[in-house]
This record gives C-alpha cells, sequence and structure tokens, in this order.
C-alpha cells in the first residue's frame, strides 16, 4: 500500500464535495462520440493518482482525452485542483473544455455517510453547493459513491440501508426538480458493493427518481456478476462507468485487479448488447483506477477496444 491514495484522498482533491442527495433533507482513432446513443467520455481518476497533489496540469490532461477520441470528462472542478492551475476559475476550465469540444459528463460524489441521519443537513449543505459548481460547467448527472464501510449482516445494517434508501429518494426528487439525474455506483470496499446489497437499495427507491450508475469493473470487483445486475436493472441505468477487471479481489487495494478494456475478463460486448436491449442512450466513461502505461497510452487501448468490439454492436 506504500505510495498509493485512497479514494476519499482523492475523491477531495477531484471532487471535494458531497452528494447532493440530501439536498435538505487515441490520435487516429475514430471519434466514437458521435454516435447517437453511446456517449464515450473519460474520468480525472487515473491522472490524479499519477500526479501529487497540486501537480495535475487540467490542460494537459484535456489535451490527451480529446487526442484519444472522447468528447466528454468527468467533473474535475474543486478548488484546490483549479488554484493549483494558475488559480483557474470555473469560467476558464468551461473555456478550455469548449476550445476542445469537450463537454462536462457529471461527477462522482461518495465516501460520505449518508446511512447517518444526524450528518444529512451537513452533506446537503456541501451537495448543494458542488451541484452549483457542477451545473456552471454543465454536468448534469450525479454519481453517488457509497460510504466508505463495511458491514456485518444485522439490524444495524438494515437500518442503515433503510436511511440510505431514504435519503436517496429524497436526492432523487431534489435532483430531477433542476435538470439533475441522479444514482448510485456500486463500490468495492464500501457499503454497497453485493449483489445482495445492491438490490436492497434499489428495491427501496423509486425508479423514476433514483437510478443505476454502474463500474462493470467494481460489479465485478464486488463479487457480482456484471451481466446479471445490469439485466436485472437496465432500465434504471443512466450512465455508465467502463473498466475491465479480473477476478480474485477480496479487499485492499484493487489496483492490482483493474485493467484497459479488452485486458481483462468482463465481456464488453453482452454489456453492449444490454445497453442495446434497453435502448440506453448516455454516457460510457472510461474510469480506470490505476494503470502502469501513460495515461494517453491507456485511454488510447481503450478506445481502440471501443472502436472495434464495442461499436459495432451498439452505437
Amino acid at each position: 500500500m506504500s505510495g498509493q491514495i485512497t479514494r476519499r484522498e482523492s475523491i477531495r482533491r477531484i471532487a471535494a464535495g458531497s452528494c447532493a442527495a440530501l439536498a435538505g433533507v487515441g490520435g487516429g482513432l475514430v471519434n466514437a462520440a458521435s454516435t447517437e446513443n453511446i456517449r464515450w467520455g473519460q474520468g480525472a481518476w487515473m491522472w490524479a493518482v499519477k500526479h501529487r497533489p497540486g501537480t495535475l496540469r487540467i490542460t494537459e490532461m484535456l489535451d490527451e482525452i480529446k487526442a484519444a477520441g472522447y468528447t466528454g470528462v468527468e467533473g474535475i472542478f474543486d478548488k484546490a485542483t483549479l488554484a493549483a492551475n494558475n488559480n483557474m476559475t470555473l469560467d476558464y476550465y468551461k473555456e478550455e473544455l469548449d476550445k476542445r469540444d469537450l463537454v462536462t459528463t457529471g461527477s462522482y460524489l461518495g465516501d460520505l455517510n449518508f446511512h447517518v441521519r444526524g450528518e444529512w443537513d451537513a452533506i446537503g449543505e456541501l451537495g448543494r453547493n458542488f451541484i452549483n459548481r457542477m451545473q456552471r460547467v454543465g454536468g448534469d448527472v450525479l454519481i453517488l459513491g457509497p460510504p466508505p464501510i463495511r458491514m456485518e449482516d444485522g439490524p444495524e445494517k438494515r437500518e442503515a440501508f433503510r436511511n440510505m434508501a431514504e435519503c436517496f429518494n429524497e436526492a432523487g426528487k431534489w435532483c430531477a426538480d433542476r435538470g439533475i439525474k441522479v444514482g448510485l455506483h456500486p463500490h468495492a470496499n464500501q457499503l454497497v458493493m453485493t449483489a445482495e446489497e445492491i438490490d436492497m437499495i434499489f428495491e427501496n427507491t423509486d425508479p423514476r427518481y433514483f437510478h443505476m450508475i454502474p463500474d462493470v469493473g467494481h460489479l465485478m470487483l464486488g463479487g457480482c456478476d456484471p451481466l446479471q445486475v445490469m439485466e436485472k436493472y437496465k432500465e434504471r441505468i443512466v450512465y455508465m462507468h467502463i473498466k475491465d477487471a479480473v477476478p480474485g479481489f477480496e479487499s485492499g487495494s484493487i489496483w492490482p485487479f483493474v485493467k484497459e478494456l479488452g485486458r481483462g475478463e468482463i465481456d464488453f460486448p453482452a454489456v453492449m448488447r444490454i445497453l442495446k436491449s434497453a435502448q440506453f442512450n448516455g454516457w460510457l466513461i472510461g474510469e480506470l483506477d490505476f494503470s502502469e502505461l501513460p495515461a494517453p497510452e491507456s485511454i488510447g487501448i481503450s478506445m481502440k477496444y471501443i472502436r472495434d468490439k464495442m461499436l459495432p454492436i451498439y452505437r
């Protein structure tokens, strides 16, 4: 674990905030993003891992994303990161996106105790501020990560999940009134990770307002069959993270288990067939937690796989 940073630490670097949920309660590659139903983007997570705090250069990252053929960027607009880039303002960041014909797709907000009622007011205030910043740069999808804990089965866990479901229902209604789609990203090592835990949330939330935002890599790492989860909740999927993965994860760092597309064991052609059957229309976001390769090479490998294996099935 030496030299590795936690997702909590990096989320503070990238997205610094929390769920509005509580809201008061490669060069030369085909540009895949021009397709009719699917739009392709990249998250900033891999770049954050590869750079020490304060050293990520946003414009270089945007250039690399654009050159690989993606047209969306999952949010990176927290005050600390912008300040480290010559005190870049939100307006200037939006101008840099516009110059490259890139758009903000949404942003990930997590590592908060949505299951603890006593923290809802404070989380709601943070969330409202975050939503305001996200909307200023064009984002309209809020990706919620679960609380950063695991719990043993029992009455305490059942109460925690009831609280989360109530929180997420209120979040969905609040966000819908403001033109934002909000959903849960199940996550390895966190409170909503297994197939049973996913069911506990989605069987108790309103599909009109609260959505599924799966990361197929994290589904595999959480012990799920990614295709079964996607098939079960395909009508609630509004946005996705895509990374490849290999089985064997139990706990600790997920880095050895995540891969570029086509280099793990997830059946992405089958993923596309499920999306096609649901007539999915939205963003698929490359969000690889770690790669030993330089970022441009890593995202280029994944884009080539997208072009060769995924686009022929569903656009």
